[in-house]
């Protein structure tokens, strides 16, 4: 059904649809200008408090099982609306499905239960119309509205303590005992809310399992049974203690169940929807109260390609709007993310469209007060591309009119940051993550088969990726992201991270003259002063994300370039690499230099591709 929305943020969004009792619970799907399929879902001033919580967890969880939070805009009627990307599915219905693919679902949403419960609050309403069955068949956990409350839910999924006012994380997972009930054996353990309060201790619990499992077609793995009475015991302080604990347990009973295709599927990695944010809130922060209270009217957020600047410039404007909607008269400048290209558009001046330098200098901070973030890197007029300098000294003169434009935070290259330092710019350092950090950003997500190595693992995988993106965390985000969709669960390698970044062709492309020196120095070639420079603008640009983009960049002619190089040195005589003589499809060369290190994943795959039929017993029996 076609709809309109709230004038005030109507401007923002096309293609509304109003949604009845369907899979998000929300009021509206829409698309926003950054053409994302979105939710939208009004909530009246009463529990306005409510709402900016569920957003603040949601910006804060890191869960493949929670939809994105993206944006807390206000109606203009003293009501809020939470905008959140669109989950497409269906609702969970009544099974009876495969056991491994109930697990699988439970598994999902305990996962979810883990993200919530872990930043001090529970869900509130765990049901199947809260549970989105996507085509991939992940779930994931929607419709935050009862967040922390006491007392409410779906009938059908109601703990014993909730009926009587209360409530909590161990209600959450009495209702994911419900969930698996209904979906292995096809109906809930107790519809009525006087059978559930008739249920007194843990003999209750087992005869009603055992009346649901004479009625399904498979008999129940006493394992499951097991889980499920504990899930269920009316006493809350007797059910499984803990999130965690119910996430370690279901992973067990999943991958024990009868061998199938989800079980086959199950990979090692389990990258979330949103990540968390990790590092010092401390810059976000700081921008934050030189927004709010008016002593600059730039942030210029600072670090090269690939270091995350665009994540920084999300919290501050997320915070701002956190702020606002908290405040109890909701005054103050409203933050918004925003296109460069579509700057004009939401500041109402046409005349300006594509110029977004244009647009921002003609704003000013009278009504509506806006502060604008800009994700991306804004593109720049040909004559100021690669001149920091000019870049600034435009900036600084939009910042000096008299009638002020409204307030930017803006991605900036190092140069761009240096040039802008002074009165009415504060400038946000983004620095690399430690090993710690891209540790705690794998923890949960990268996941060894074998659990008694699986710390030694993660160790393994956090300092081979730190290794290869020098930890600045966009690059670390990619790398795992690749690395998991090609599926890489084998022992850690540069070259391993390496093939993945090239084959999801992530990274930025580079100039073909940087391309080739990266290569070069890849190939242990000693590389021109002006090459090396340019390989190494970046202190910190870590050797294997270069190597995937200069890859990207020339295609087809890396192997011409390298059998050119190999032949040069052949002829005089100059020391030959490993890495030169596999990437020239040089046997001869590969035999000559296979002995210079252990067999690495590189080799194997050349050595697997067809190289094995080109070389000696020697090698091939390594």
């Amino acid at each position: 059904m076609q709809g309109t929305l709230d004038n005030s943020i109507g401007d923002r969004f096309t293609e509304v649809v109003r949604l009845g009792d369907g899979a998000e619970g929300g009021t509206w799907r829409a698309r926003d200008r950054r053409g994302r399929s979105v939710v939208l879902k009004r909530v009246v001033e009463g529990p306005r408090g409510d709402v900016t919580r569920a957003f603040e967890v949601l910006r804060r969880a890191s869960s493949p099982h929670l939809p994105e939070a993206l944006e807390l805009l206000p109606d203009g009627k003293g009501g809020t609306w939470l905008v959140t990307a669109y989950v497409d599915g269906a609702n969970l219905d009544a099974g009876p499905v495969p056991l491994a693919r109930a697990l699988a679902e439970a598994l999902g949403v305990a996962l979810a239960l883990e993200s919530i419960h872990g930043l001090g609050t529970h869900h509130g309403d765990v049901s199947a119309n809260n549970v989105i069955c996507m085509p991939t068949r992940d779930v994931v956990l929607t419709d935050l509205g009862q967040l922390g409350r006491l007392g409410c839910g779906t009938p059908g999924f109601l703990a014993p303590e909730v009926l009587r006012g209360g409530g909590g994380p161990a209600a959450d997972r009495f209702a994911v005992g419900c969930l698996l009930c209904l979906r292995i054996y096809g109906e809930v353990p107790w519809l009525r809310p006087e059978a559930v309060l008739g249920v007194t201790d843990g003999s209750h619990v087992r005869e009603r399992l055992r009346t649901l499992a004479a009625g399904a077609t498979e008999p129940t793995p006493r394992p499951v049974t097991a889980l499920l009475e504990r899930l269920l015991d009316p006493e809350p302080h007797r059910r499984v203690a803990e999130a965690e604990q119910l996430v370690v347990r279901l992973r067990q009973l999943h991958r024990a169940s009868r061998a199938g295709e989800l079980v086959e599927a199950q990979s090692a990695w389990w990258v979330p929807r949103r990540w968390g944010y990790i590092g010092s809130r401390a810059p976000v922060d700081a921008a934050v109260e030189a927004l709010r209270g008016g002593a600059v009217g730039l942030v210029a957020v600072a670090g090269p390609e690939g270091s995350g600047r665009g994540r920084i410039v999300e919290e501050i404007v997320a915070a701002l709007q956190l702020q606002r909607a908290r405040s109890e008269r909701r005054d103050g400048e409203l933050a918004l993310l925003c296109e460069a290209e579509g700057m004009a558009a939401a500041l109402g001046s046409p005349e300006s469209e594509g110029d977004w330098i244009a647009a921002w200098m003609g704003s000013r901070r009278g009504a509506p007060a806006r502060i604008w973030g800009l994700v991306e890197s804004p593109p720049w007029p040909e004559k100021m591309r690669g001149r920091p300098e000019l870049q600034a000294a435009v900036l600084r003169a939009g910042l000096g009119l008299g009638d002020a434009p409204q307030p930017l935070v803006v991605p900036a290259s190092p140069a761009l940051a240096q040039a802008l330092r002074g009165e009415g710019v504060l400038v946000v350092e983004r620095d690399p993550w430690t090993h710690a950090e891209v540790r705690a950003c794998l923890t949960g997500v990268v996941e060894a088969v074998d659990a008694q190595r699986r710390a030694a693992e993660l160790d393994a995988w956090s300092e081979a990726i730190h290794e290869a993106t020098g930890g600045w965390p966009a690059k670390v985000i990619r790398a795992v992201e690749a690395c998991a969709r090609q599926g890489r669960t084998e022992h850690p390698e540069r070259a391993v991270i390496e093939a993945a970044l090239v084959s999801a062709d992530s990274e930025a492309r580079l100039e073909p003259e940087r391309a080739r020196g990266v290569l070069e120095r890849r190939w242990g070639l000693d590389a021109s002063e002006d090459v090396a420079q340019a390989s190494e603008d970046e202190a910190s640009e870590p050797l294997a994300s270069l190597v995937a983009a200069a890859r990207a960049s020339l295609g087809d002619s890396v192997p011409v370039l390298a059998r050119a190089t190999l032949e040069q040195r052949r002829r005089q005589g100059l020391a030959i690499s490993l890495a030169l003589a596999l990437d020239a499809d040089d046997a001869a060369a590969v035999e000559d230099t296979a002995d210079q290190g252990a067999l690495g994943s590189d080799l194997l795959a050349w050595l697997e591709a067809g190289g094995a039929l080109r070389v000696g017993p020697r090698l091939r029996l390594r």
